[in-house]
């Protein structure tokens, strides 16, 4: 299984993993899965541990870009936005779940065990292959995924049991003997930029400024730059039209209206804007790109996003 996001306008993932009464996925993912590489800016209430089988991927998290080199891996906490870029011959491995599959909430092992993770001020931990007991949880985590993917007769079971000491042996590495706190700040940054990028989802196609993505946030323009170019790496401007080229790129997939129509129904004033734009993204013109879909060569597919350069679709 791979990650064949379907998004939310506010990047959050819609992908079910697993089940309600089975919260619990694993993902094998290469290169040759996604389009451009990319498992685009996302985020989940879930947990996440990740294994780099062969290569180097890149991970981002906020200001974080992190190449993680195989045999390494990391942890990511729930909320937490995130991407992955693959080149060739990348592979990994990623286990995601629900902290409820842990425990019931209120428990006692919940909020002795997993609570304290939620809310402590570590979005990412780096786990390396070179410390004995961090390579010992990289190797749960292959271990996993295998009985995931297996047809044994108690395999929810065993990946349930497994997953309990997953995360025994990383709370004890990682955590035990020491306390944190809630980083309020990265906190109050993500949820803004989920609300600035849900109104971006909802009104691509009018005609916005800086200010009015910053006001559906109550923040100021400058805060607004602020989080967009710590979080996503880019001005809300800038994401705003990389979000409605991808959204006029499915319009000249799935329907016949022309060029110039294409451009204002995604909210561009300019044809000759739009265009210049688009060629730049996919490096052809939006009338190439309808001509190898009309000879069947996809250019962009549902698995390919619409929410930032490369990513996946809400």
């Amino acid at each position: 299984m791979s990650h064949q996001h379907n998004i939310k306008c506010d990047l959050k993932s819609q992908i079910p993993y697993g089940t309600f009464s089975f919260p619990f996925s694993s993902f094998w993912d290469e290169r040759s899965q996604y389009r451009y590489g990319q498992i685009s800016w996302h985020w989940h209430e879930e947990l996440e541990f990740v294994c780099v089988l062969e290569g180097s991927v890149q991970c981002c998290v906020g200001e974080q870009r992190m190449d993680i080199h195989a045999g390494d891996g990391l942890f990511i906490n729930q909320n937490t936005l995130h991407s992955f870029a693959l080149t060739s011959g990348d592979r990994m491995v990623s286990l995601v779940f629900s902290p409820q599959f842990l425990a019931i909430p209120y428990a006692n092992i919940y909020t002795a065990y997993i609570e304290p993770v939620l809310t402590s001020n570590l979005y990412v931990i780096s786990l390396s292959s070179s410390v004995e007991q961090e390579r010992a949880i990289l190797q749960k985590i292959q271990y996993i995924a295998q009985i995931d993917h297996g047809e044994s007769p108690t395999k929810e079971l065993d990946t349930y049991i497994a997953v309990l000491e997953l995360w025994r042996s990383f709370f004890i590495t990682m955590f035990s003997g020491h306390s944190f706190t809630a980083n309020q700040g990265f906190f109050q940054m993500q949820q803004r930029m989920k609300h600035m990028l849900d109104y971006i989802g909802q009104n691509y196609a009018q005609k916005i400024t800086s200010n009015d993505i910053a006001e559906c946030a109550h923040i100021s323009k400058g805060e607004a730059v602020r989080c967009f170019n710590r979080l996503l790496h880019s001005s809300p401007i800038q994401y705003l039209n990389t979000y409605r080229i991808f959204q006029a790129c499915r319009l000249l997939q799935r329907t016949d209206l022309s060029i110039a129509a294409v451009s204002e129904a995604v909210g561009f004033a300019s044809n000759t804007y739009f265009s210049r734009l688009f060629r730049r993204q996919f490096h052809m013109t939006p009338m190439e790109m309808r001509k190898q879909q009309q000879t069947g060569r996809e250019v962009v597919s549902d698995s390919q996003g619409t929410l930032a350069a490369n990513s996946r679709p809400c």
